[in-house]
């Protein structure tokens, strides 16, 4: 399991990399918090997540949101991954931010992460995505 202690681990990497490639959380840990979110949150408020969407299915469309739906469920939930999921959502959405290309879920990504992280909050806000 790849080490989180600095940001090189994503950041040196591919772009494209995400949580599960890098291995900064047990795929099973991930699921779980998607489950949480799902359970607990998405009803609630956003609707993001359909009835048949997996952490795959979300992670296939936009790895971003995957990200950000782990990371608002380990904030929500008092994870003690949340640190962690936090740095690496900071870590895509900078990866992203001076795309030309942003899918609908990337997106709700930011959204969420405006929504839920108030320590993104602002900078997120101020995207012009």
């Amino acid at each position: 399991m790849t080490s989180f202690g600095s940001t090189s681990a994503i950041a040196n990497s591919v772009p494209g990399t995400d949580l599960v490639s890098v291995q900064l959380i047990p795929i099973e840990t991930l699921n779980d918090l998607f489950n949480y979110y799902r359970e607990n949150m998405d009803k609630h408020i956003h609707h993001i997540i359909t009835n048949t969407d997996t952490f795959g299915s979300i992670r296939r469309r936009s790895t971003i949101l995957a990200s950000a739906i782990c990371t608002v469920a380990a904030f929500s939930s008092g994870s003690k991954y949340y640190e962690n999921l936090l740095k690496a959502f900071k870590i895509e959405v900078s990866g992203k931010l001076f795309s030309d290309f942003y899918t609908f879920d990337d997106v709700r990504a930011l959204c969420l992460g405006a929504l839920w992280l108030r320590d993104v909050s602002n900078s997120l806000n101020g995207l012009d995505a």
